[in-house]
């Protein structure tokens, strides 16, 4: 009898704790705005077009997928095109391939040159292009010098592309969600009219 009346006790105290919680929880909800915070790890799209100091920073960003000179470098060793006897480039220039090699295409060395690192920075110059003509916070001036570098880095990462891949889809706009992206493969022939 006396267990059962501490368990009935114990029973009414948790209750009531649990109901003290519930109450709590209740009077403290969130506020109509709480949910509607900006991102702290990116900007938004208008918020990128309107600061002048933003865009150079996704310009920036947009170097930074062209990768190291030194990654061309390496990158040559994996074919015929040089004849480099140091780093992992070794094996396959003496004809020792083996699947331990397989991890020298990884990392940094060749991630430059893989066709979906590539494109997410075309797709990059290709937004920036859709983008920089409504920029008030940018000069006329400023802009033909942005659009010329940002024409180079496409030009180069197409470059790359074609050097390892052969005839590449040429992409000139940036896609949207619900777009449809089948879009043939271009001759080399048309890469060179292309850019030219």
């Amino acid at each position: 009898m006396i267990i059962n009346i501490l368990n009935k006790e114990i029973d009414e105290r948790i209750i009531s704790i649990f109901t003290a919680l519930i109450i709590l929880l209740n009077t403290t909800s969130c506020d109509k705005d709480s949910l509607e915070k900006q991102p702290l790890d990116q900007y938004a799209d208008t918020a990128v077009w309107n600061d002048a100091a933003l865009i150079q920073t996704f310009i920036n960003n947009a170097y930074r997928g062209l990768g190291h000179g030194f990654n061309n470098v390496m990158f040559s060793t994996f074919g015929d095109e040089s004849m480099a006897v140091w780093g992992p480039g070794t094996n396959i220039t003496k004809s020792l391939v083996n699947p331990s090699d397989l991890s020298d295409w990884g990392g940094d060395r060749a991630s430059y040159f893989l066709w979906e690192n590539v494109y997410k920075n075309i797709r990059a110059c290709n937004l920036f292009f859709d983008k920089i003509d409504g920029a008030a916070s940018v000069d006329a001036a400023l802009k033909d010098r942005y659009k010329g570098e940002m024409h180079f880095i496409r030009a180069y990462l197409y470059h790359n592309l074609v050097a390892v891949y052969g005839g590449v889809p040429i992409i000139d706009k940036s896609y949207g969600l619900n777009e449809n992206y089948a879009v043939p493969r271009d001759s080399y022939e048309m890469y060179q009219i292309h850019y030219r």
